[in-house]
């Protein structure tokens, strides 16, 4: 098989080279579609995070462009108009794009893998059931409770005032303290395969969902879904429904209620949820026009380290209420800001991916060396998980969807988040182990 593998990445090589020789970009494009059809629908299918990541890849840098395959979409930004490309730009877009899949082949080709089933005799069990089965439903419904009152104000206030600290309703430190502890037991429960304790995870983000903050708890549901079906609880086709019928119409629904508050109903429509899904993740590919194009003719201030800042000021004005307003030296705010100051100071911006600022940083030769790093991560991330320790659901719940999530965020932001977050949480989840689970005399 490896050889199979190696022979098609040689045939998809020559043809690119070909149309990298004619110019022509959609030519390209198709030979990335190509690759990431071959990863996630034959080759490599068992790869289940490696999947997902290469279908949300395709979905933000591939399609969009081949459905709106145009002078003005390929030349110019999707929603940042001021983006403009020369012709010779936009074929190194298109090799961009084309670099990072084969990169993923050549690595799932040379990274070795052992698909295992996650075993079904547990280190541990549980003790203390009724309190913890107390604790569990008490910590869920305070905080999905509280998730859904700051929808409701969302709707009042708007997305904005909720993500900048400025609403009505603030998170108390009692409250963050409920909400970790919540989290540490129920990944105690996923560990354990209670479905229930899945479920109510599964809602929790979902309750996450409805406030604005979309791609991280969608991500998260797809790993803890993914950790189900791996062990056979779930049938994988569930996943392909869940997205396609339920997750893609109601990602468009809260999109619409971030702009249009309580009035989005009046504004959206399930059918063409599905035309606008191509057009709005089309806007991500925006990141990696702006590092192309940018040629030094206004002054950007990046910092890799803007997201330590940025976690710093919502904690500040969330949870603590105080907090000094410091510019933000990201990616996205410095381009949007610059590129279109109305749409910025309208709390509008194109946000990052992990392509472009590899792109702004290194150049096409480190977005190759960047996408190699990121599948061998997935990939050694998946064995980690399927070895079905306590530890492992933790990981599966902390730092896969930021992994995941890195398609579309900073390239290297998404590792502070994952260290600031498992800063916090793992006390609770020493804690949870220690009052809750109790060695297997079973398993030897």
């Amino acid at each position: 098989m490896p050889f199979v593998n190696l022979f098609y990445c040689l045939i998809n090589l020559a043809v690119f080279s070909y149309f990298f020789f004619e110019n022509s970009s959609l030519g390209i494009l198709w030979c990335a579609l190509l690759n990431s059809i071959y990863i996630v629908y034959f080759a490599y299918a068992n790869r289940r995070l490696v999947t997902v990541y290469v279908m949300l890849f395709t979905m933000f840098f591939i399609v969009p462009s081949i459905i709106f395959n145009d002078e003005r979409y390929l030349f110019s930004g999707a929603l940042f108009k001021n983006i403009h490309l020369s012709f010779d730009q936009v074929l190194t877009l298109c090799s961009s794009v084309y670099l990072s899949t084969i990169a993923f082949v050549f690595t799932l080709i040379l990274t070795p893998y052992k698909e295992v089933a996650l075993y079904r005799e547990l280190k541990y069990d549980l003790k203390n059931k009724q309190i913890f089965l107390i604790l569990l439903f008490s910590f869920f419904s305070i905080t999905t409770s509280f998730n859904l009152y700051e929808f409701k104000v969302m709707l009042a206030e708007g997305y904005v005032a909720i993500v900048s600290g400025e609403s009505s309703v603030q998170k108390s430190l009692a409250f963050v303290l409920i909400e970790y502890s919540f989290i540490s037991l129920a990944c105690c429960g996923v560990y354990l395969k209670h479905r229930t304790s899945m479920l109510l995870l599964l809602f929790y983000f979902m309750s996450i969902i409805i406030i604005g903050q979309r791609i991280p708890s969608f991500l998260a549901i797809i790993t803890i879904l993914l950790y189900f079906s791996r062990a056979r609880f779930i049938d994988f086709r569930i996943l392909h429904g869940f997205g396609f019928f339920i997750a893609i119409p109601l990602l468009q629904y809260l999109a619409a209620v971030r702009v249009y508050g309580s009035e989005a109903l009046d504004y959206f429509d399930i059918a063409g949820s599905y035309i606008d899904l191509f057009r709005v993740t089309g806007f991500t590919q925006d990141t990696l026009k702006a590092a192309i194009s940018y040629s030094g003719e206004f002054p950007v201030n990046i910092d890799p380290l803007d997201k330590v800042n940025q976690i710093i000021r919502v904690i500040q004005a969330r949870v603590v209420d105080f907090g000094i307003d410091t510019p933000s030296t990201g990616f996205g705010a410095n381009f949007s800001k610059q590129l279109s100051p109305e749409l910025f100071f309208g709390g509008t911006t194109f946000a990052s991916s992990s392509i472009a600022e590899s792109y702004y940083y290194g150049g096409i030769g480190f977005i190759f060396l960047t996408s190699v790093v990121f599948i061998f991560l997935l990939i050694k991330s998946e064995s980690f998980i399927n070895n079905g320790s306590f530890y492992s659901v933790v990981y599966a719940v902390v730092v896969i969807p930021k992994l995941l999530g890195s398609v579309r965020n900073e390239l290297f932001g998404w590792v502070f988040e994952v260290l600031v977050f498992s800063a916090i949480i793992i006390p609770f989840v020493f804690l949870t182990k220690e009052l809750f689970l109790r060695k297997n005399s079973v398993v030897t």
